[in-house]
């Protein structure tokens, strides 16, 4: 989920001195992909950066030990004015009527996600 992916904030003053020292050119590829996303961030949350979902995600399927997971009953919203679409997992007391079984991302590891991100994007 958003709140796990969302523990590390990858900000344009870093990606631009990972670039600058490893001259991959992945490294800058990912810099120019990224401008409009991380500008985003600036305008709306008022950091010039962004989340990396995704390379989390992609982290944690092929590193489940980098992250803490909670087995849940999860669900998804297909009838609510502001929940649609949205997946709800049952954190308060057990579904009476369903077995938890995702695993869901309560935290990752950021510093070895970070090490990990770093070395496979801008290695040389």
């Amino acid at each position: 989920p958003l709140n796990a992916t969302e523990q590390y904030k990858f900000t344009r003053r870093q990606l631009q001195n990972l670039i600058s020292r490893s001259r991959s050119r992945l490294g800058s590829f990912v810099g120019d992909i990224t401008r409009h996303y991380m500008r985003y961030h600036a305008d709306t949350e008022g950091f010039n950066g962004g989340y990396l979902h995704d390379p989390i995600a992609v982290a944690v399927a092929l590193f489940p030990n980098l992250a803490r997971t909670r087995k849940l009953h999860v669900e998804i919203e297909t009838r609510g004015g502001i929940t649609r679409g949205m997946t709800v997992a049952h954190l308060r007391i057990p579904h009476r009527m369903a077995v938890p079984k995702v695993n869901v991302v309560e935290s990752i590891d950021v510093e070895r996600f970070i090490s990990l991100f770093n070395r496979r994007v801008f290695a040389r």
